[in-house]
């Protein structure tokens, strides 16, 4: 009885069919490239692969780094996680493009560095972000609803010189983050948040748009917690922190 169970188990996890694929090595370094090109902005991870039932492909051990010349090449490293998956259409990538529109990022801290006044890292991401959408002008939400069959319906082929990726990203997750505040290389705070999301990223606001509806009411937050000995304030430097509201609120 027992083996005929294990017989059976053997069966059925045979006729399961394997969600989880690899993609190839040409399709990961033309990601790489081209995010390289549009974002300005270098872009590493291992492991690429895509998920049919999930409709998503997912990198592991990635990291983000910008180049702006103010700041240090630590600071530059603005995005460290252990997962970053995104969706989009792929059923054009027999026609040599690909198109993402949606990014979460897990297990990971955000760095986010101040070099003057209104201007940091994350401001350069998210502008580079809306001057794609502003370049290619394309209506993404029309491919949304598709985004699941076009996933199932890829075939990975080895792409040509002409290939392109549009990285017009609409919205941003960090899943399980450390949020660590820089201002002039110097640290002011570092905070735990189960969740932070930047959206409608292909939208006329500004990158100081976005940042304040966003991110100031978390950074207000952690201000008035500071006292209350929240443990999720890993790290903070109460006057530069202060300080810094000051400046950026004027």
């Amino acid at each position: 009885m027992l083996r005929s169970l294990a017989l059976i188990g053997t069966l059925i996890t045979t006729a399961l069919p394997t969600w989880a694929q690899p993609v190839p090595e040409s399709v990961a370094t033309l990601l790489k490239q081209q995010f390289s090109q549009q974002m300005q902005a270098n872009l590493y991870f291992d492991e690429l692969s895509y998920n049919l039932q999930r409709a998503s492909v997912s990198a592991n051990d990635v990291r983000i780094e910008t180049r702006i010349k103010q700041l240090s090449e630590p600071l530059n490293q603005a995005i460290i996680a252990e997962q970053l998956s995104f969706t989009g259409s792929l059923e054009a990538l027999t026609q040599q493009q690909i198109l993402i529109h949606d990014a979460t990022i897990k297990n990971g801290q955000l760095t986010i560095a101040y070099y003057q006044t209104g201007r940091s890292n994350l401001h350069d991401l998210l502008q580079r972000v809306g001057q794609l959408h502003q370049r290619n002008g394309q209506n993404l939400s029309s491919q949304r609803d598709d985004s699941r069959l076009s996933w199932q319906r890829v075939a990975w082929q080895q792409p040509t010189a002409d290939a392109s990726v549009a990285w017009q990203i609409e919205r941003l997750v960090f899943d399980n983050v450390t949020v660590n505040l820089f201002d002039q290389e110097k640290p002011i705070l570092s905070v735990k948040l189960p969740q932070l999301i930047f959206d409608d990223l292909g939208s006329e606001q500004t990158p100081e748009q976005h940042i304040q509806a966003v991110l100031w009411p978390i950074i207000n937050s952690v201000a008035k917690s500071v006292w209350a000995g929240d443990e999720n304030v890993i790290a903070v430097d109460k006057t530069a922190l202060m300080k810094f509201l000051w400046r950026e609120a004027g």
